[in-house]
């Protein structure tokens, strides 16, 4: 069934509107671009053909439609919370059978309307939604859409727009922890932390706004604001005559893959003319192998 087609199947309801009980499942196969990549257009086609019959198999009295590519949207019209995750289970075997060593796995959001009526289109939305958030979740095969789930998606929505304001206002800010050797007690330096003080929502955790922007790939800017930031803090300490001590400052690999680190902090202490002893780089074990040995190189000698 073509998008368009089911689009004016939803629609066809009393009032142009979805009404329940009713149930809207969205599919989605988040890796099946690596897949093409890997085997070709060609096995790309069939692996989709073989996802699409593994959908019918599940789902044969229902209303099966490809939105694009991997994405696929199944209409109910009931409610069986278990018995989805049982087909979407069923569907995924079937995926990770035809995966050819690859690892490939299945998403589904879905939205359940036991009663009352709904806009189709916000009927589908809101079970896109749902698989969204659960692309990048191993441990997450099904979602439901939920009051709960919108007001997350929505505060994460408010943290991708609101953060390069949020740095301009001086709302994230770098909180100093102090470090200890453990043979003598002693302070050896600081770790810089970020910390986001929001006008609206106060106290937002480094928890909650570190991997929403590592998702939306903005994640070196705010790195790149704490050595800023840092540097101008042991600048204003060696200004006032005092002694300052080495702070430690944590990246990852998405910083490297999205901005040249070393150049930037370069930037950082040439401003504030901070002498490379002041500034810790500590890179994330998982981000050493491979081609950040060569970055973590240049640290070494600048």
């Amino acid at each position: 069934m073509s998008l368009a087609f089911f689009t004016s199947l939803l629609h066809a309801g009393r009032g142009g509107l979805v009404h329940g009980p009713a149930s809207l499942i969205y599919l989605n196969v988040p890796n099946f671009k690596a897949y093409n990549k890997t085997y070709g257009f060609l096995n790309g086609d069939e692996f989709l053909k073989s996802f699409a019959n593994a959908i019918a198999r599940e789902f044969p009295e229902d209303d099966v439609a490809r939105e694009s590519a991997d994405r696929f949207i199944v209409y109910l019209k009931r409610v069986d919370s278990k018995a989805i995750r049982r087909s979407v289970s069923k569907i995924a075997e079937t995926v990770e059978q035809y995966a050819s060593g690859m690892k490939l796995s299945v998403k589904a959001g879905v939205r359940c309307l036991a009663s009352g009526s709904i806009d189709p289109t916000m009927f589908v939305e809101q079970a896109k939604s749902a698989c969204e958030y659960i692309t990048d979740r191993d441990d997450t095969q099904v979602l439901f859409h939920s009051v709960e789930l919108e007001r997350e998606i929505d505060f994460q929505h408010y943290i991708i727009t609101g953060f390069e304001d949020a740095l301009a206002k001086g709302y994230i800010q770098p909180f100093y922890q102090r470090e200890i050797r453990t043979l003598t007690g002693q302070s050896c330096g600081y770790e810089a932390l970020a910390r986001w003080v929001d006008a609206d929502y106060g106290m937002i955790s480094p928890v909650v706004f570190v991997p929403v922007l590592e998702r939306a790939k903005l994640i070196h800017l705010l790195d790149i604001h704490i050595i800023r930031q840092v540097c101008a803090d042991i600048r204003t300490i060696l200004d006032r005559g005092q002694s300052a001590q080495p702070v430690s400052v944590n990246l990852s690999r998405l910083d490297f893959e999205l901005t040249d680190m070393f150049m930037e902090i370069e930037r950082c202490r040439t401003e504030f003319n901070i002498e490379p002893s002041y500034l810790n780089i500590e890179i994330t074990e998982s981000a050493v192998a491979g081609v950040l040995s060569k970055e973590i190189k240049r640290f070494r000698d600048a």
